[in-house]
């Protein structure tokens, strides 16, 4: 049994509080540098080394300008942009030497194809353009290869340096210049560890565009095995390639085809969500293979995990239960375990807990043991096996105390007491997990104690005290879901209090974002490059070189230099991307004049016209629940497709889309229309207002539904139809939907906030969309 312990029950998060970010000091130690500390002989201080903090370079708003703002260079940019180029080259001509002068000229060149002379102008300039040194001798080297300078453009491809952005495209140019100087075993050499590299989560695939040129180099060498292999190598290991349809042309009896290379293309489909598709393969393929053979294992255990994406989940089980009970190899057995409990947990409930703790048992450092570990206690508790559901949530959290599902399983176990009526057992878990999780950068678990906190203290009788809890965490927290709930529970008594609240969050101005320090950031080549492309112009280049930026290490200063950096640029989906996912410390509380600009960028109003209209045809939605779903279901992204198969922005499953459409009187949409950010906002706006006036208005409800269906909250509800609504949210049985829910009222809650009619209105924004 947890004790009780002292918990301060007041108006104050401080118990949970974070500890300040490296480098912050407190106050009372802040010491200006030409003063000295006195030491006191009674109170002697430990002799500690003094380590400067390295700030990096102070960056003003004027070290982003553009080059081509004013006058003729802005008047040549201007001219570059509309393609008279003529225009753009004859000002430029009077325009001086400058670096930046240098490279559009080299541009210029090259947009009319006047090869010979870009390949001159970038070479001689690369020495001369440090921060863009690489990308400068890529373009050299691609312009020499478009004049068939194959000699000049093996030299300058291979000068680029290794650890470059530009790298793996001139390690591929590098292959094709040797190529065409038959110099085939260097050319080979040079794309070798390209080849080997796999497909990417997004964007280019550098693997299957260097197995390419081995094909071509292959050819040239009149070497028809060496061909066929890396064709097939490209077609089977990345089938989502843009290459792979022109390699499966360019293989010859492609009839007899090897059965693993077929089983390995459907394996890469299923992996790139083209379910269906590699299903269709395996089924063809699975019947002639014999388990626990390696390769029937594999590809039984990829026909698995195709049918549990597909949803039909008892087909699932009953393919993965050989492999589960057969095969041998400890990866396989653990893919099968796991998802053979995933599927069982949808249709058998408890049946889960076998496979799960096989798993577990078998392979307890495996990575997927921690999320099998407390999917089998959750499977207990909701068979009602309320012991051994304790016992696993507790061995879930003594396996790893500050991991992903300690805070989880410690708020499971508060869950069990509050509904066993344990009060005092059910207070001590909360202040554990408020304790456990004071420190890192989210605070959602203090932010959960603290709500539930003010549960209970309303449920004694120690109103006073559950208000001034709610109302602590609202002004701490006032975007998030728990900030946005506990102001409703203080409405329901004190309306004036809520509403001030609220009227707070709203409050602070906009500070300057400028001057801000670089940090440490400021010394990587991928930063001074994509300063470089910002002033220069060429703005969607930007993020291919800060993502490329390792930022495991970097202090909150560089990171918000570089989010900013790429809000500059206008490429609002990355900046919002790397905002979120690196900056959730400056996320998690008030909005100040200070940091309002990034929350501005991590929620920024994308597709906003559309939003709007897609909102108001659909019966006066309120469109900032419209932008928030968007948010939470593709991240902006509107070529987005789901392990499921939704589709787009508001990622839709087909067959919903054509339902709505039908109702809407508009021709059934293709998988292309979906990917239109128009239609998608139409469609999943009118479908939205449909699922939340059937749910009475109420969000939650809607939005549970939205993600799993209607009649899952249907039966969730008739489950628990005495449920509190923050308690029915808490104890909806799928985690991704709990979640989902949470995340979509806290960004819907953000949008209110931040774009409140009181606030101050945000920058002008370029589309999300490229």
């Amino acid at each position: 049994m947890r004790a009780l312990g002292s918990f301060v029950a007041v108006a104050s998060l401080a118990a949970f509080a974070q500890p300040a970010e490296p480098g912050d000091v407190a106050d009372e130690d802040v010491l200006d540098p030409g003063f000295e500390r006195l030491q006191n002989p009674a109170f002697p201080s430990p002799q500690v080394k003094m380590v400067p903090i390295d700030r990096g370079p102070k960056v003003e708003r004027a070290d982003l300008a553009p080059y081509f703002e004013k006058g003729k260079l802005a008047e040549a940019r201007a001219a570059f942009d509309a393609g008279k180029y003529e225009v753009a080259k004859a000002i430029l001509d009077g325009q001086g030497n400058a670096v930046w002068v240098r490279y559009l000229r080299g541009v210029i060149a090259l947009k009319q194809s006047d090869f010979a002379l870009a390949a001159t102008t970038f070479e001689k300039l690369a020495e001369d353009y440090p921060a863009l040194r690489d990308r400068v001798l890529l373009a050299a080297g691609q312009a020499a290869e478009a004049a068939k300078d194959f000699d000049t453009a093996a030299r300058v491809y291979a000068r680029v340096a290794p650890t470059a952005r530009a790298s793996g495209d001139a390690r591929l140019g590098l292959g094709r210049a040797l190529r065409q100087l038959k110099r085939f075993d260097d050319a080979k050499a040079a794309v070798a560890s390209l080849a080997e590299r796999g497909p990417p989560p997004w964007g280019r695939d550098l693997g299957a565009e260097a197995l390419w040129v081995v094909a071509d180099i292959a050819q040239a060498r009149r070497d028809a095995q060496g061909e066929r292999d890396a064709l097939l190598e490209l077609w089977s290991r990345h089938p989502m390639a843009p290459l792979a349809s022109k390699a499966e042309g360019r293989i010859s009896d492609f009839s007899q085809l090897p059965v693993d290379a077929r089983i390995a293309r459907a394996e890469g489909l299923i992996e790139a969500h083209q379910n269906a598709a590699g299903v269709r393969i395996l089924e063809a393929w699975v019947p002639s293979l014999k388990i626990p053979e390696p390769l029937a294992c594999r590809a039984n255990l990829a026909l698995g995990k195709g049918h549990r994406k597909l949803r039909a989940h008892p087909k699932a089980i009953a393919v993965l239960e050989p492999v589960a009970a057969k095969c041998t190899d400890p990866e396989v057995r653990a893919k099968a375990l796991f998802t053979l409990g995933t599927s069982k947990s949808i249709v058998q409930g408890a049946g889960a807990v076998e496979p799960w703790l096989k798993l577990v048992k078998e392979q307890p450092g495996h990575p997927l043991a921690d999320d099998a570990l407390f999917g089998a206690a959750e499977a207990l508790a909701k068979a009602g096996a309320t012991d051994a559901a304790i016992e696993r949530f507790d061995e879930v959290v003594a396996r790893d105390p500050q991991g992903e599902f300690a805070g989880e399983a410690l708020f499971r176990l508060y869950l069990i007491k509050r509904e066993a009526k344990q009060r005092d057992e059910a207070m001590a878990i909360l202040e554990e997990l408020g304790q456990r999780f004071s420190s890192g950068d989210e605070s959602f678990e203090r932010e959960r104690a603290a709500y539930w906190l003010g549960v209970e203290l309303k449920a004694a009788g120690r109103q006073a005290e559950a208000l001034d809890t709610w109302a602590t965490l609202s002004t701490e927290h006032p975007t998030t879901y728990y900030g946005l709930i506990a102001r409703r529970r203080i409405g329901e008594v004190d309306p004036k209090r809520a509403e001030a609240l609220e009227q707070a969050a709203t409050s602070a101005g906009r500070s300057e974002p400028f001057p801000r320090f670089a940090g440490p950031v400021a010394k990587e080549p991928g930063y001074r490059a994509a300063v470089e492309l910002l002033r220069l112009g060429f703005t969607e280049l930007v993020p291919t070189e800060l993502l490329a930026i390792d930022r495991t290490q970097l202090p909150g200063d560089s990171l918000r230099l570089m989010v900013l950096i790429l809000a500059q640029a206008g490429e609002e989906r990355p900046a919002h991307g790397m905002a979120r996912l690196w900056l959730k410390r400056d996320l998690t509380g008030p909005i100040t004049a200070d940091n309002r600009v990034i929350w501005e960028i991590a929620y920024p109003r994308a597709y906003r016209e559309l939003v709007e209209k897609a909102a108001k045809d659909a019966d006066g939605l309120d469109p900032d629940l419209l932008q928030a779903l968007m948010r939470e279901e593709s991240a902006l992204d509107p070529k987005i497709l789901s392990w499921a198969g939704a589709l787009g922005l508001t990622q839709l499953m087909p067959a919903t889309a054509a339902q709505v459409a039908a109702q809407l009187k508009l021709k059934r949409p293709s998988t292309a229309d979906l990917l239109e950010p128009e239609l998608n906002l139409k469609l999943g706006g009118r479908y939205l207002a449909d699922v939340l006036k059937r749910a009475k208005g109420t969000a939650e409800y809607a939005l549970a539904g939205y993600n799993a269906g209607e009649g899952s909250v249907k039966r969730w509800k008739a489950e628990r139809p005495d449920a509190p609504l923050d308690e029915w949210v808490e104890r909806i049985p799928l985690q991704e939907t709990r979640n989902y829910v949470k995340r979509v009222l806290r960004s819907y809650t953000t949008y209110r906030l931040v774009y409140a009619p009181a606030a101050p209105p945000p920058p002008a924004a370029k589309s999300a969309a490229r």
